[in-house]
């Protein structure tokens, strides 16, 4: 085991992030170089290996995903896939607690047992976790700014009436 702070877990979002130059990148990058260098531990679940290598495949096509693959597997990024009871018994956890996808979980129990950093984008599955568990998450990317809620059909009704009461006010106040 490691202590917080030596290790860093990757979410898909992280590599995906690095292989399509988005923002956040840049980040992901300096700990694969502070790995290769040897001050830090990069850590990512096989089944979030498989999501890296299943975008790239959907996106691109399976040549792409071949090629990221062995550029994975050439990085100082170590892939993980604990097979005990424990591990599976966060997973499961973190599946029933908090209702994420599955590769998530992983990713989450991983962090668990590895007491690693997440790293990753997904706050939209992900804040619910950093608020109620130990471990650190380093986010590549600033939490979105929620968009505006759409108005309700009854809402824009009631909108629509009260709009025409002003017009037929405003009609009668001129006559």
């Amino acid at each position: 085991m490691t202590e917080y702070g030596t290790s860093y877990i990757l979410d898909a979002c992280a590599i995906i992030a690095v292989l399509n130059a988005e923002k956040g990148a840049e980040k992901v990058i300096g700990l694969l170089e502070k790995a290769e260098a040897g001050e830090i531990i990069v850590l990512m679940h096989r089944a979030n290996l498989l999501e890296v290598y299943y975008d790239r495949w959907k996106v691109m096509n399976a040549d792409v995903a071949h090629a990221a693959l062995r550029k994975i597997h050439v990085s100082p990024i170590t892939i993980v896939e604990p097979d005990t009871d424990t591990f599976l018994h966060e997973a499961a956890r973190f599946k029933v607690v908090y209702g994420i996808p599955l590769g998530d979980c992983f990713l989450c129990a991983a962090a668990s047992l590895f007491h690693g950093t997440i790293v990753t984008s997904d706050h939209n599955d992900l804040d619910p976790v950093e608020e109620a568990e130990q471990f650190p998450f380093l986010w590549i990317r600033p939490k979105p700014e929620p968009k505006p809620k759409e108005p309700t059909p009854r809402e824009k009704a009631e909108h629509a009436l009260a709009e025409a009461k002003r017009r037929i006010a405003c009609l009668e106040a001129k006559q």
